[in-house]
This record gives C-alpha cells, sequence and structure tokens, in this order.
C-alpha cells in the first residue's frame, strides 16, 4: 500500500514537472500601452498607417479594428491588422482619410491567458490647425469577467480540486482506514467511482462551458469559424487557435476527459463483474493513480493559463499547481468521508472508519495547509505588483478575501487535528462540513482572480501637465479682444483670437487681419517677433500654431488689430511656465475602499500598534472565561465566549485592515528625504494658502479641522489635518499630495497643480502646521 502512494506522490510531482518545462507565456491581459499616431494627436495631415502596441501577445488571428470618423461612418478601405513575431504590435494600413475627428475601435484576444478586450481611442485630422484636439486617454473594457464566464470557471476549478483531493484521500486514507478496520475485505475497498466520474465530467462540462462563454464575442464577431474548427471533436478551445492559452485549455479538457473515462470504465467493470457473480478484481490502486494524474494534468492546464505562469514562467506556473494540487487535499476530505460514513450506515464501525482515514489524513494536511500558504505567497507578490494595489484594486481586495477565507480554514483544520487525535467524530464532522464550504467560497474567489485583470499588469497613468490654456481678454474702444494661448510653456503652442461688440459679446466678423508681438523677459537673450494670424473656417476666430516663446518668464504679448473701422490694439503680460514631463502615477484605485463598520471601528481602536491590544485582551479573558468554568461547577460561559470571539475577529480584521492600508500608503525611502526646492517665503506661503482653499478647504476645512463641506460622510473621516501634518517631512506631504491615497477620498493631485504649487501648498502646511519640536 505504501509503494502505490509512493508511486501515485511521484506521478504527480512529474506532472508539476512538465507543466514547469512547459512553454510559457509572459504576462496577463493585453492592454494598450501606445499607439501612433497618439492617442488624442491632431495631426496635419493624414497618417498612412496605425500601429497599436500591447502590453503582451495578442492573437493575430481574432484581432479587429475599424475606423469610424465623428458621423460615426466607418471608413471603408481600411487593412487587416497585422502582428510582429513579437505578438505586441499590430498595425493597419489607412486610406486616405479627409479632415475629421476619427475613432479607432478594436477588439484582441490575450495569446496568453485567453481574455478578451475592446476598447477605443481618438485622433484628429486638421490642415488648418484650428479645431482643439480630442483627449488623449483610452478607453477599454474586458468581456472576460461576466458573472456566467466565472461560474463556468468556479465549476471547473471547483470539481477539478475534488476530483484529485478525493482520489487522493481515498489512495492515502480511506483505503488503509478500511482495510485496518474492515479485515482487508476487497468489496469494502471500492473507491466511489461514480462520484469520480461525476466530478470529472462537471470539470470537463465547466470548462467546455467556460471557453463557450469566453468564446462568444470572437465568433459573434465572425473572427473564427466556431466550435471544433472541423478536425477535431469536442475541442472547445478551437476558436483561440493554437495560442498558448488554447494549448493550457486543451491539456485540461484531455486530463479531465481521461479521468472521466477511467472512473466510468472502472465503474462498469466493477458492476458487470459483480452482475457475473464473481468477485472484482482489486485494481483499485492502479486506476486510482491514474486518475490522480489524469486530474493533475488538468489542474496543470489551469496553471499554464493562470496569471502567475503569465506573468512569472514556468517557475510560478509550477508553483499555482502545487497550490492547487495542496488545495485539493482540504476540498477531497468531506466527499470521501460522507462515502465512508455511508458505507458503515451511520454505526460505530462507519465513525471509527472515519475517524481512522481522518488520522491518516490530518498527517497530509499538516504538509498541504503550509505549501498552501507558502505557494500563494510566492506568487502574490508577482501578480500584485505593490503594497499599494492590496487595497487600491479589485484584485487585490479578491485576493485579501481570499487569504481571509485560507485562514478560517487553518483555524477549523487546527482545531478538527485536535479532536481527531482526541478521537471526538461527532464533533469533528460538522467541522469538516464548515471547513469544506469555506473551502467551495474560496474556490470561488480563485475563480474571480483568475478573470480579473491582476494589479501588476494594470499600466500605470501618465498626468498631463497641470499647465491650463490661458484666456487672456482686453478692451480697445467698443471691441473686447480675446487671445486664447495653449499652453502657455516652451514648444508648440496653439494661439486663437476673436473680437467681439464689448455690449453684446457678439464676434465680429469685419475683422482684416490680426498680429501678434511677442516680446520676451530682458534677460532672455532674443528678439521681438511679429506673428500673422490666419483665418480659420469660422470667419470670426483667428489662429495660428507655432513655437514663439522658447523659455519660461514673463513675455509681453502685445495684439494689433486692422478691421472695417480702423486699428484696435492692447497688450497682455503673458506668463510662459516652463515645461514639465508628465508623471507617472499608479493606476487609478479601483477596490472597495473601506466598509462603514471598519472605519467606525478604526475610530474607536487605539492607534497604531496599540490596537492590537484589543483582540489580545479579548483572547485573555476567554481563556480566563474557560478556566473560569473549568474549575468552578455550575458556571456557563460559553455565551459569553462566543461573544468574545466574534469581536476577537472583528477587532482584529480592523487592526489588520488599518495596517494593511497604512502600509500601502507608505511613501517610499527617496520621497522621505526629498526636500523642498522652494523656501518657505511669505510669497510661497499666500500662493500655497490660495491652493490649500481652493483644493483642500471642502474637505479638511479652512482651519484643517476635517468639518469641511463634504467631509460628512466620508468614511474614514479626513480627521485633523493639524496633528497629521506636524508628524511627516516634506518629502512624504508633496508624495501624498502627488499620489493620493487609496481608501480614502483624497485623489492625486498630478494633473490639477503643478510641480511648484505642490511645495507652495507644502510650504503652507508646514508654514501653518509646524513640526513638532
Amino acid at each position: 500500500m505504501r509503494r502505490v502512494t509512493l508511486r501515485a506522490a511521484a506521478a504527480l510531482l512529474w506532472t508539476g514537472a512538465l507543466c514547469a518545462l512547459a512553454p510559457s507565456p509572459v504576462a496577463a491581459h493585453a492592454e494598450l500601452l501606445f499607439t501612433t499616431p497618439a492617442a488624442g494627436a491632431s495631426l496635419p495631415q493624414a497618417p498612412s498607417e496605425l500601429t497599436m502596441t500591447f502590453s503582451e501577445a495578442i492573437d493575430p488571428i481574432t484581432a479587429s479594428l475599424t475606423v469610424a470618423n465623428e458621423s460615426g461612418d466607418p471608413v471603408l478601405g481600411v487593412g487587416t491588422p497585422t502582428v510582429d513575431r513579437a505578438g505586441t504590435t499590430a498595425s493597419v494600413s489607412l486610406p486616405f482619410l479627409p479632415a475629421s475627428l476619427y475613432t479607432v475601435s478594436y477588439r484582441v484576444t490575450s495569446a496568453e491567458d485567453g481574455h478578451i478586450t475592446e476598447g477605443s481611442w481618438l485622433f484628429l485630422v486638421d490642415p488648418t490647425g484650428t479645431r482643439t484636439p480630442p483627449g488623449a486617454s483610452t478607453e477599454s473594457t474586458s468581456l472576460s469577467s461576466t458573472p456566467l464566464i466565472v461560474t463556468a470557471r468556479w465549476v471547473a476549478l471547483a470539481f477539478g480540486l475534488v476530483l484529485l483531493g478525493t482520489a487522493l484521500f481515498w489512495l492515502a486514507s480511506a483505503r488503509p482506514a478500511l482495510w485496518g478496520t474492515n479485515g482487508g475485505a476487497a468489496a469494502d475497498l471500492t473507491a466511489p467511482w461514480l462520484l469520480l466520474a461525476a466530478c470529472a465530467a462537471l470539470t470537463f462540462s465547466g470548462l467546455a462551458a467556460y471557453l463557450t462563454l469566453a468564446a462568444q464575442p470572437l465568433v459573434g464577431s465572425g473572427s473564427h469559424p466556431g466550435h471544433g474548427g472541423g478536425i477535431v471533436p469536442l475541442d472547445f478551445a478551437a476558436p483561440f487557435g493554437a495560442t498558448p492559452f488554447a494549448t493550457a485549455m486543451r491539456i485540461a479538457l484531455i486530463g479531465s476527459g481521461v479521468a472521466f473515462l477511467l472512473a466510468v470504465a472502472r465503474h462498469f467493470s466493477i458492476d458487470e463483474a459483480l452482475r457475473r457473480g464473481r468477485a472484482p478484481r482489486d485494481r483499485e490502486p492502479a486506476v486510482l493513480v491514474l486518475v490522480a494524474i489524469a486530474a493533475a494534468i488538468a489542474l496543470a492546464g489551469s496553471s499554464l493559463a493562470s496569471h502567475a505562469a503569465s506573468a512569472g514562467g514556468p517557475l510560478f506556473g509550477f508553483f499555482d499547481w502545487l497550490h492547487l494540487v495542496a488545495v485539493s487535499v482540504w476540498l477531497g476530505t468531506l466527499p470521501g468521508l460522507m462515502v465512508l460514513l455511508r458505507r458503515g450506515q451511520g454505526g460505530f464501525a462507519g465513525r471509527s472508519t472515519a475517524l481512522a482515514a481522518l488520522r491518516r489524513h490530518s498527517r497530509i494536511a499538516i504538509v498541504a495547509a503550509p505549501l498552501v500558504a507558502a505557494t500563494g505567497l510566492a506568487n502574490s507578490p508577482l501578480l500584485l505588483g505593490s503594497g499599494r494595489n492590496l487595497v487600491a484594486t479589485d484584485y487585490g481586495d479578491l485576493l485579501l478575501a481570499k487569504a481571509l477565507l485560507f485562514s478560517t480554514a487553518i483555524a477549523i483544520g487546527a482545531a478538527n487535528y485536535f479532536l481527531v487525535r482526541a478521537a471526538a467524530a461527532r464533533r469533528v464532522l460538522p467541522l469538516i462540513a464548515g471547513e469544506a464550504v469555506i473551502g467551495a467560497l474560496a474556490v470561488l474567489v480563485a475563480a474571480t482572480l483568475v478573470t480579473t485583470q491582476p494589479a501588476a499588469s494594470r499600466p500605470p497613468i501618465l498626468s498631463r501637465p497641470a499647465i491650463g490654456a490661458q484666456q487672456l481678454f482686453g478692451d480697445d474702444g467698443d471691441a473686447t479682444i480675446h487671445v486664447s494661448v495653449n499652453l502657455p510653456s516652451p514648444g508648440v503652442q496653439r494661439y486663437e483670437a476673436t473680437v467681439a461688440d464689448v455690449t453684446t459679446g457678439i464676434p465680429r466678423t469685419d475683422i482684416e487681419q490680426i498680429t501678434l508681438v511677442f516680446s520676451p523677459p530682458a534677460d532672455a537673450g532674443i528678439g521681438v517677433e511679429r506673428v500673422a494670424l490666419a483665418r480659420s473656417d469660422q470667419d470670426w476666430l483667428w489662429g495660428t500654431t507655432g513655437d514663439y516663446t522658447p523659455v519660461p518668464g514673463a513675455w509681453k504679448l502685445d495684439v494689433q488689430v486692422q478691421g472695417g473701422d480702423g486699428k484696435l490694439a492692447t497688450s497682455f503680460s503673458l506668463d510662459v511656465l516652463p515645461a514639465t514631463a508628465p508623471e507617472v502615477l499608479p493606476a487609478a484605485a479601483n477596490g472597495i475602499g473601506v466598509p462603514a463598520p471598519v472605519a467606525v471601528l478604526w475610530a474607536v481602536l487605539p492607534p497604531g500598534q496599540l490596537g492590537w491590544l484589543v483582540p489580545i485582551l479579548l483572547l485573555a479573558a476567554i481563556v480566563a472565561l474557560a478556566a473560569w468554568e473549568r474549575r468552578a461547577s455550575g458556571i456557563k460561559t460559553a455565551g459569553w465566549r462566543v461573544g468574545l470571539a466574534l469581536l476577537v475577529l472583528l477587532s482584529g480584521v480592523a487592526v489588520g485592515a488599518r495596517a494593511v492600508v497604512a502600509a500601502a500608503n507608505a511613501p517610499p525611502a527617496a520621497a522621505v528625504g526629498m526636500e523642498n526646492p522652494i523656501p518657505p517665503t511669505a510669497e510661497s506661503n499666500a500662493r500655497g494658502q490660495r491652493l490649500y482653499l481652493a483644493n483642500c478647504s471642502s474637505c479638511h476645512g479652512v482651519d484643517g479641522a476635517g468639518n469641511g463641506p463634504s467631509a460628512a460622510g466620508l468614511f474614514p473621516s479626513p480627521g485633523d489635518l493639524g496633528s497629521e501634518v506636524s508628524k511627516l517631512s516634506p518629502g512624504v506631504l508633496y508624495f501624498r499630495i502627488t499620489n493620493g491615497m487609496v481608501t480614502t477620498a483624497m485623489p492625486s493631485f498630478a494633473g490639477t497643480l503643478t510641480e511648484n504649487d505642490r511645495w507652495d501648498l507644502v510650504n503652507y502646511l508646514r508654514g501653518t502646521w509646524r513640526p513638532a519640536g
């Protein structure tokens, strides 16, 4: 018996080795990174080609792209997308495009994880240079995370785990227990083949349903002829072609299909032998080993298509497979125990057999539990990317939920271990049932994780410079002259000018010429430049594009107008700000934030690490009550202990969540030591005060007490700004203003305030609430 078990273990390890040696993808979810022309670009002439670069390889067969003008009419003659050898860059040829605003819509399938993404972006063809450029943002959405797809993946994953777990439980625990308690009667050793066949069938059906639902956008759009491909029957991965994802799914389908055929064949062979009055030959161990290997192969296919394998390569795919195998040890326990109890008809023999099996199984579970934790910890940082993402993303929220469920299952498993040693079978079985339910929920979370974009693969945000268009207004007689400068910084700028009636505001169309005269700062060392504006297709609007303020500083802008009734003129002071490169910021938070009950507990718990004293003291009270009940007869404290245990859970979760959020918002070491480049002068403080009143006081209040008009209902509340600022260095304050704080209402101000604005705000905060000491 031991020899067969060792052979099964060796076979499983060989399966994992094959999983690790198989070709592996390199990322997870195909996100659009770059486009040519750039998203939001305004082009003087039409491009002849579009290119799009994605974060990972895409399937060239199913990639599609359309271009539409601003009326929504599709552009005819757009070429078929071609993908480079790396699979990450797609390009299409374009026909001649007349002046218009164009929308590029695309749909791509990741060659690595099979997720389908569709999105769009804009560009403008404007030979006159008079139209406002579109926004530079791109929009995308995943078509592979619907509830039905998650449910199908859960069915496949859950029953695949139960299939392997039940086979292992019967091979390593149930058979030895039956052998010892029933004297080796062959009939009692028969494995639950119908149960194993049902699990294998549901695993195969779940995979088939998952692939069918996931492929609907492809099949419905005509990107592929359909399932099966007309060659191999039951090839539900056919719409995904020969991509790594399709190959991994075929491995999973084959594994579950072989397990089903083995279990069904064994069941009917036993049934036929009994029908003919013969004792069936005891081939159970060998067939169980084959079923376990087939189930492990099915799980290996899922691991090859996992985010871990995509992001980390074969080694992390192997870790993911070990994780699934270790989890299966738990989920396979309850079905096997139910079979044992049913055969014993609930009597003493059945309970004693189940208890013997549990004793053997508990030794395996002790190894499996840390293996689940270790492999999960090995893969999680790879998919999270940073501690911030643990609370700032939906993927991190799901990972926390999975960890909480796992911790609960560990606690129940520890209780089971001691109860088994004490031979308390009646108390063990309900706990095992609860453990199985928690395991099923954890698998549901895992299935959702599989169809959710990993936090680490979400592209960062490039913040646009916080320099807005400058609007200049001046009057001359009965006319108002308006000049728009976009943007007032060195580089190519757009200038637009209009002349309107000072009373009615109606633009004048009798203007013959508008000229701009640029006078640089005194120390610039460059001369005055005159620029004549061109009339646009709207008679009242004049404009030009060019680099006319090449150095920052205080420029003088003279506007000279010649119209039907004479000449007009006015002058403006034009502050040209230094050009700043876009700042790289973390992707926008899409997590659930802090639930209101947890935020309330934060408010009543002691600050910082002192908060852990609450659950520790409550645990001490539970121990004291238990000791009191044991020593004093007639004292019942069970109700109090249950209530205190609930408080331990709530306070522990609250303190732990607060620690996780604090770690997520912690600045990097480089930010802590940053010094303010702007001296804390009265002028800087005055600018910072204006910025504070305009951007911060609505939540923090004018006096920083957290009582602003927008503070009501915020969880967590803004709190006392003074007590917080006094503890923070200038670099930390700047980091928080720039990046915002996850799980709070504080946004990033990188796209709203310039770098100098943020340092002025830091000077005001520290000047108003000076650091302690």
